[in-house]
């Protein structure tokens, strides 16, 4: 998580094709969880490199699309309630678990923004915060491009977090694409993860499904976690492939858990790359009394009176999870894409933090974000 490259430089992908016409293709995911463990390991380690060719790039220069660029956002608007006790009981304050500082120098939120910008030019990466951890915040986000924190009056779940940038990127760039990238995940090869999405963005143009999750193969069963049924391939590009969703399984038991991994499944990961008109109008149109708040909210959001509808429409706006609600409803406008090769973890447990970190090491500096947080409390 430390190997990002020197801020102000940005990685330029090129996909090609992986393999020569008639050459062998990745394995499906059915395939893969047919196998042995310890093969699957082999197998991802034995699979090239990304075909990722980088050059630098000057911070500040203009992006080539002016139009239809991909746009990041980072999520970080959770109380981090499964983690809060366990954050407590290390650090001594009650600090969501995204502005901590568990391995190596920065904080969970910031190893997630340095993924973002090894892509995606920082002035299209948005934050999206909640207005009561903004003190912590705009700490850790002072050298962030002006504009580009977006303050929740409060955190509502997935699906108003997602929906609040949304307005403010299709204010800006109607034909934009999105990834969203929660900033509670552990990855561990980077530069290969974001080779995916930028795999997954250049999919959008060539297939039906305008709405891409990133999926992981499971090493074992995992009750905590969302499942994905893989159905049907719908493209390929540069070895990555979209395959089509049968059917979401939020969060099962053990013995389900269990059978899912056996049969193939994937991992739901929640980063999701779409075109953000596309995903706007699913969301909306699957939770209408938030959409027509959201609409509200458009009306006014380049205009002298959007802090007072946000504000005001958030009072009494109901949550949502965006999964369980949009996503699990709505199988058939929906692709998924395996990801091969990448250590990859959501830190929502102390088991599962602690045996990352066995493998990573402590943090290696002091906790700043700390100091400040009980210095303001």
């Amino acid at each position: 998580m430390e190997g990002m490259p020197a801020r102000g430089r940005l990685l330029v992908v090129r996909l090609e094709p992986s393999h020569k016409e008639g050459g062998k293709s990745l394995p499906d995911a059915q395939t893969q969880a047919r196998r042995p463990r310890a093969r699957r390991q082999r197998d991802a380690d034995r699979l090239p490199g990304p075909p990722l060719q980088v050059r630098s790039g000057a911070a500040g220069v203009k992006p080539r699309r002016a139009r239809g660029a991909l746009w990041g956002v980072v999520l970080a608007g959770g109380e981090g309630t499964r983690l809060a006790r366990y954050v407590e009981g290390r650090f001594g304050v009650r600090v969501p678990k995204q502005y901590c500082v568990f391995s190596g120098t920065r904080s969970m939120l910031q190893h997630t923004l340095a993924r973002a910008d090894f892509l995606i030019p920082r002035e299209r990466v948005l934050t999206v915060i909640d207005a009561g951890h903004a003190g912590i915040a705009n700490r850790q986000l002072a050298d962030r491009p002006v504009g580009t924190v977006l303050r929740q009056p409060r955190n509502l779940g997935t699906a108003p977090g997602m929906l609040l940038p949304l307005v403010e990127i299709l204010a800006r760039d109607p034909d934009a694409n999105v990834v969203f990238l929660p900033s509670d995940h552990f990855v561990g090869d980077e530069r290969r993860f974001m080779f995916y999405v930028a795999a997954a963005e250049r999919l959008l143009e060539r297939i039906d499904r305008k709405i891409v999750l990133l999926g992981m193969l499971p090493d074992e069963p995992e009750s905590e976690y969302g499942y994905l049924q893989t159905g049907a391939e719908l493209g390929t590009l540069a070895g990555a492939s979209a395959w089509t969703v049968r059917r979401f399984c939020e969060k099962p038991n053990a013995d389900r858990a269990a059978e899912y991994c056996r049969a193939g499944y994937l991992w739901n990961t929640f980063v999701v790359v779409a075109k953000a008109a596309e995903l706007y109008r699913l969301i909306v149109s699957r939770l209408p009394k938030i959409g027509e708040r959201f609409e509200r909210i458009r009306e006014h959001w380049t205009g002298e009176f959007r802090d007072f509808a946000l504000a005001g429409e958030y009072l009494s706006m109901e949550s949502a999870n965006v999964s369980e609600a949009v996503f699990e409803t709505s199988p058939e406008r929906i692709a998924v894409m395996p990801v091969w090769g990448v250590r990859w973890s959501d830190w929502g447990s102390p088991d599962r933090l602690e045996d990352a970190l066995r493998n990573l090491g402590p943090a290696s500096a002091p906790l700043p974000a700390f100091t400040a947080a009980k210095a303001s409390a």
